[in-house]
């Protein structure tokens, strides 16, 4: 299983929170390292919230208590110091996405990228869809599918996404992409995708937005949540995207790849 840091539990729940109680996330993501040394009266007087709400906060994120709250958030911490530490010399903006993809790397269930890859490796044909960006990110990882031999399609515009479905019968892998998993056309199209037969995986931020809810399979990023589209733009939501459909692409295919390679260099050796 894969571990849960703080920024995954806050990812998956910051949709479910109240007003007041994202005030108290977003305040978390910005000043991390003084929550560690403060009081929970202290956070609250910060955030400009009640105690109440700064409790009722660290309940719905799963911690349980302020001080597991603490806890969770020093632990994360020194594994960012130690990843700190080792890229000092890097530019902020590699950094950042180092560190993303790093988190991002503790939170894929491994049990959901098995399951993932077995329905990719079985699949008759592979159906790709995203909205925007996301959809750019696809077509991407769809011409990467073809070099291993599968038969894959992608579309990106949401006015037109769910011609997508058309595509699928029994057998398909369905991969869908999208960053906050809200968008209905893209919600609407995986079901139609289910109802023809296909096999569902998500590449997505959260496990509990209504995209991740209606998925068979949840490959999960963590990518700092900013609330706003400021996140496409400051965040590396694509890379991070990409990094996880290369992941599953290559668990899947590449060692075959790899093996089908040496033999061949053997044989003109």
């Amino acid at each position: 299983m894969a571990v849960n840091p703080l920024t995954h539990r806050l990812s998956n729940a910051y949709d479910h929170l109240t007003p007041s109680e994202r005030k108290v996330a977003e305040y978390i993501f910005a000043h991390p390292e003084s929550v560690v040394d403060i009081t929970s009266r202290e956070l609250a007087a910060a955030v400009g919230v009640s105690l109440g709400t700064v409790i009722n906060f660290c309940r719905a994120i799963g911690v349980g208590s302020f001080g597991g709250l603490k806890v969770a958030l020093a632990k994360e911490l020194g594994q960012k110091q130690l990843l700190t530490a080792s890229t000092a010399d890097t530019h902020p903006v590699f950094r950042q996405l180092i560190e993303t993809i790093a988190a991002t790397s503790r939170t894929v269930d491994l049990e959901q990228l098995e399951q993932a890859s077995r329905i990719l490796e079985e699949s008759s044909s592979v159906v790709l869809f995203g909205g925007g960006a996301s959809g750019i990110v696809c077509r991407l990882a769809a011409e990467m599918l073809v070099y291993f031999g599968r038969l894959a399609t992608s579309f990106d515009q949401l006015s037109t996404l769910q011609v997508a479905a058309q595509h699928v019968t029994t057998g398909t892998a369905v991969i869908v992409v999208s960053h906050r998993g809200w968008e209905p056309n893209v919600v609407e199209t995986l079901k139609l995708c289910r109802q023809r037969g296909g096999r569902t995986i998500c590449i997505t931020n959260s496990s509990t937005n209504p995209l991740a809810r209606e998925c068979e399979v949840v490959l999960q990023t963590s990518v700092k949540t900013l609330g706003s589209d400021l996140d496409f733009v400051v965040q590396p939501v694509r890379e991070t995207q990409l990094a996880v459909l290369r992941l599953l692409i290559l668990h899947t295919f590449g060692q075959r790849y790899l093996l089908q390679t040496e033999s061949t260099s053997v044989k003109g050796g």
